[in-house]
């Protein structure tokens, strides 16, 4: 197809410059003999150039602009040169001017050719055989084909909007239902696990995430940047609620080790690294706007008038949700001394040598070797893929607009632009092929059985064609300096 496509190129190219040839033959032999008749030929030869040129092209996106270029690039240069001989040869003007004043209509003619170029280069670096769709007489090759691509390009958008509304829908949801949760443990003033784990949060999660395994497939191809977007910023807020929904559980356990009664259970060692990480775990969760923090490190003035920052704070556990705290107590069993666990009650003063019975336990090994590396992990991560402005605050140290999820929104970008052109892209599949000799990444069971220098290449016609007029175009630029190194 593309060689049949880009012959029917070659004659319409072809009889454009073959008309030219014959503009400049009438110009040279018969404007001496007959002006009038010669320049009368001119005209009714670049007109029917003009003409040629509507039935060849199919008006695009700016048919004035395009119309104006034309006429521009097209008749002026040939009708510029007869006016030109005919004055100047009148007033019996030298040979070498006449050159001179001759050399703009060669760029022009130049022009045009570059122009034709960029008409016929491909779109995209995937299109190298697409057929030039800018002519008419390419568009009767396979008319039900392209327009079967076009009906086919058109189902595929919607299906793609379709798709972007199904993630978009719980996600927004998701993140209005985390600031529901948010704005209500401020106005408790207390920190609930309780409500972070509530059922309705659970489900708009599965919901959010059952959409993403649904459109994930379909990311990938012509037309999907908007559903990439919708993706990329659905995963964004999975990410942050899993770690806004753990950052409860990792708080509760920290303020606990720090506490009067489980701190004389530990080392100098253990109380300094608890403490060390309870600021960075405030710091990272004021960074992601977790909605733990009672103040932001706000200035405030101190002794002798400096400005001061205050110290990083959450707010308080919500009552009964204090977890029990496992330490290890040495014993003195016969034979000598071994350590041993025990559980300290917060809601009494007791230890209890047996795991307690109610809510939840915690304690120095299960926090640093397992809890808070993997949150800090998650935020680490989640920290890198989304910058997070930190909002406005109020007097009292609260963020004055939602948490974190409220960017998510506004802040998340696509980093992967979308192909160009209009081919329908088939979506799932195991490569994406860049031409039909590129083997990157191919399933072995989808090569061609014959050897791939068999067959001509589907892109030759079309380089051939593009390198052919770029030269043709570099020759009326040559043409056209002549006069100006001569002089």
């Amino acid at each position: 197809l593309n060689y049949d496509a880009y012959a029917r190129v070659c004659m319409s190219l072809g009889m454009n410059q073959m008309l030219v040839a014959l503009s400049y033959y009438t110009i040279g032999v018969y404007v001496d003999n007959n002006p009038r008749a010669s320049l009368i030929s001119l005209f009714g030869i670049q007109w029917l150039a003009i003409l040629l040129l509507r039935l060849d092209v199919v008006p695009g996106a700016k048919p004035v602009r395009e119309l104006i270029g034309a006429l521009i690039l097209v008749p002026v240069p040939p009708i510029y040169i007869g006016l030109l001989i005919a004055v100047l040869r009148y007033l019996a003007v030298a040979d070498l001017t006449l050159s001179f004043f001759a050399t703009p209509a060669f760029f022009l003619h130049a022009g045009w050719l570059f122009r034709i170029v960029t008409v016929l280069t491909p779109p995209g670096p995937c299109d190298v055989a697409a057929i030039p769709k800018q002519l008419r007489t390419v568009l009767y090759l396979d008319v039900l084909h392209l327009e079967q691509d076009e009906m086919a390009e058109a189902v595929h958008e919607e299906q793609l909007r379709d798709v972007g509304a199904d993630v978009r829908l719980p996600r927004e949801a998701l993140e209005a239902a985390i600031r529901l949760v948010v704005e209500q443990e401020r106005g408790e003033g207390t920190i609930s696990t309780a409500n972070r784990h509530a059922p309705e949060l659970a489900e708009l999660e599965a919901q959010l995430r059952e959409a993403l395994k649904e459109a994930s497939p379909l990311e990938t191809g012509s037309g999907s940047r908007g559903l990439r977007r919708e993706v990329r910023r659905a995963q964004r807020t999975l990410e942050y609620f899993t770690v806004w929904q753990k950052a409860p559980e990792i708080h509760h356990s920290l303020v606990m080790l720090r506490t009067d009664r489980v701190q004389g259970w530990l080392t100098e060692d253990q109380r300094r690294v608890i403490e060390q990480s309870y600021q960075a775990f405030l710091e990272r969760c004021r960074d992601l706007d977790l909605g733990l923090l009672a103040g932001d490190g706000a200035l405030e003035p101190q002794a002798g008038g400096a400005l001061g920052l205050l110290p990083l704070s959450a707010l308080p556990i919500a009552p009964g949700e204090e977890p029990a705290v496992k330490v290890q107590a040495p014993v003195q069993p016969a034979g000598g001394s071994a350590p041993t666990s025990v559980w300290l009650d917060p809601r009494s003063d007791r230890v209890q040598y047996d795991p307690p019975d109610f809510g939840s336990s915690t304690g120095f090994s299960q926090v640093f070797d397992s809890d808070l590396p993997r949150w800090t992990q998650g935020a680490l991560r989640l920290n890198r893929e989304l910058t997070v402005t930190p909002p406005a605050t109020d007097v009292a140290g609260h963020a004055s607009g939602a948490t974190a999820a409220d960017h998510l929104s506004s802040q998340s970008t696509d980093r992967r632009s979308a192909r160009s052109g209009r081919q329908v892209q088939r979506v799932g599949t195991a490569a994406t092929i860049c031409g039909p000799y590129s083997t990157r990444n191919v399933d072995p069971s989808s090569l061609p059985l014959l050897p791939r220098w068999a067959t001509p290449p589907e892109r030759l016609p079309g380089v051939t064609v593009r390198r052919f007029t770029w030269g043709l175009g570099f020759l009326w630029i040559a043409a056209g300096g002549v006069p100006l190194v001569e002089s």
